[in-house]
């Protein structure tokens, strides 16, 4: 499986800006945007040669969506459009998310407060 050689790494970030639209109140349709953090080039070609270097889907309904369910779908697709991540698992640092946590508290928790981007790592789910 592809995703050993990717495990531990922080390889997806998710714009702060976009906070407000995919908070679990937003309403309609939302693009979700992320892009592969410039340190993992391997991850990055993949990511390039696929989608163009940024992925995007567009969440309808996100009022519905745990954060659970939410990066469960983000990996969904990123997977279904980019085959070389399938195994992998979107985390941050060394722990799931909470699945009841709303998307606020995801970026709460983990925005760096240096760059001001929302961190996630994408782990195997071996490891």
């Amino acid at each position: 499986m592809a995703g050993h050689r990717f495990a531990y790494k922080q390889i997806v970030r998710i714009p702060d800006r976009l906070k407000k639209s995919t908070s679990i109140r937003a309403r309609g349709s939302v693009p979700l945007i992320v892009e592969v953090h410039p340190d993992c080039r391997e991850l990055q070609d993949i990511f390039q040669r696929e989608t163009g270097g940024c992925y995007q889907h567009i969440i309808d309904n996100p009022r519905t969506h745990t954060v659970e369910s939410y990066l469960h779908l983000l990996l969904e697709n990123i997977l279904a459009d980019v085959p070389e991540c399938r195994g992998l698992l979107l985390m941050h640092e060394d722990r799931q998310l909470h699945p009841s946590m709303s998307m606020e508290g995801v970026y709460s928790q983990c925005k760096d407060p240096e760059d001001g981007w929302v961190y996630l790592r994408l782990m195997d789910y071996d490891t």
